[in-house]
């Protein structure tokens, strides 16, 4: 059981923590909902789901959302590997003995890779039931498809999916912006994006980190397909 020393500890990193700069998406995920539903965003790995989560943290504080009334946890963190649902449960107490205050103020959780908490949906379930709670998601969707999402929180989730860079979103992180009418060297300059964009793929690392992009897509290959594919569908010979 995680002690009370290191949930808060995780809790005030999250509470620090410096958002980065970050490179806006075509998706569009609401921030606030009527209805009490949790919202879900699944993807490949590397697809951008943690960054795409800071994106809307940072709508957030512009807002004027006071930073404490945001709750991000990453289930990745290592001091996290292996917890539970009476964990998780212990976290959101700790976050409310900090902050007693957001009781009865609106308050946004992030929880990140959740498919890591054994009984996650309990936790996310119960809290959907305060009024005063918008909750989001994310998961790998090679542990975590859409279906079953909506199975374990009976329905009660809107799940959007979020892919690598489209080539108009590459353009955006590359510093290019289309216009309607272009000049021939602009033209041009679209051409050699657009068969970079085509021999390298949109996978948002490989655009930022250019010089290592070979390296970065082999890992992402052998982790997505060698392993989370092959453990997915329990598949023995891989040859």
């Amino acid at each position: 059981m995680l002690s009370r020393d290191i949930i808060i500890e995780v809790i005030r990193d999250s509470q620090e923590k410096r958002l980065p700069d970050l490179i806006e998406r075509d998706l569009e995920v609401p921030l606030e909902l009527k209805i009490r539903r949790a919202v879900s965003i699944i993807g490949p790995r590397r697809a951008g789901k943690t960054y795409y989560i800071f994106l809307l943290m940072n709508r957030l504080l512009r807002r004027g959302v006071d930073r404490n009334r945001i709750l991000y946890v990453g289930f990745e963190d290592y001091r996290l590997e292996g917890i539970g649902w009476r964990d998780f449960r212990n976290i959101i107490e700790v976050y409310y003995e900090m902050f007693p205050e957001n009781r009865r103020r609106k308050v946004y959780f992030f929880f990140d890779e959740v498919q890591n908490v054994d009984g996650w949906e309990k936790i996310v379930r119960t809290l959907m039931d305060e009024s005063y709670v918008q909750i989001f998601v994310t998961g790998s969707s090679s542990k975590l498809l859409s279906r079953e999402i909506a199975t374990q929180l009976r329905g009660r989730t809107l799940t959007y999916e979020i892919f690598p860079f489209s080539f108009k979103e590459f353009l955006r992180a590359r510093g290019f912006k289309i216009r309607k009418y272009m000049s021939s060297y602009e033209k041009s300059k679209v051409l050699n994006f657009l068969g970079e964009y085509l021999r390298w793929g949109g996978y948002p690392e490989t655009v930022i980190e250019s010089k290592r992009r070979e390296e970065i897509l082999r890992e992402i290959w052998e982790v997505t397909i060698a392993r989370d594919i092959v453990d997915r569908w329990k598949i023995r010979n891989i040859k």
